[in-house]
């Protein structure tokens, strides 16, 4: 008796459980490449948002008001556009620069050495920039280099 259930033939074994699986991985490589191709894998990509086009000032060194105009101070800036740089833009860049060194001249050690200043100057960068090339063509400034001596 034992002999019969031991030459019986066997079940085919069930394909269930291989279907599900394969099912399983092709589902996890699916949703890894539409995240990866999409930009959701990265977390810095959801918590920034994506930066406009660049444009770059050329640098700005002026000296300060002070006696004997021995200390100075040295800039360099990009801008953050709403649309991409054109060429009329780059033209107007001279102006831009022209304004930025006049304002920084009137500034003093002290003003530049206040808590503040470096936010303030951004705006005032930002504000120059949209009154030269049209308003709501600069989002905002970006230090690159920042030097007072």
């Amino acid at each position: 008796m034992a002999d019969e259930q031991e030459s019986a033939p066997a079940k085919p074994a069930s394909k269930l459980p291989w279907i599900l699986l394969l099912a399983v991985l092709v589902a996890g490589a699916g949703g890894i490449a539409f995240l990866t191709v999409r930009g959701g894998a990265d977390p810095d990509v959801r918590r920034y948002p994506k930066s406009g086009p660049m444009l770059e000032m050329s640098k700005l060194i002026a000296n300060l008001n002070e006696p004997g105009g021995a200390r100075y101070l040295k800039l360099s800036v990009m801008l953050e556009l709403n649309h991409p740089a054109t060429r009329a833009l780059q033209d107007l860049l001279p102006r831009l620069h022209d304004r930025a060194l006049v304002y920084i001249s009137t500034m003093t050690v002290e003003q530049v050495q206040a808590k503040d200043f470096k936010l303030a100057m951004k705006k005032e960068l930002t504000k120059m920039a949209n009154e030269v090339f049209g308003e709501g063509t600069v989002k905002t400034a970006y230090f690159k280099e920042f030097v007072m001596q």
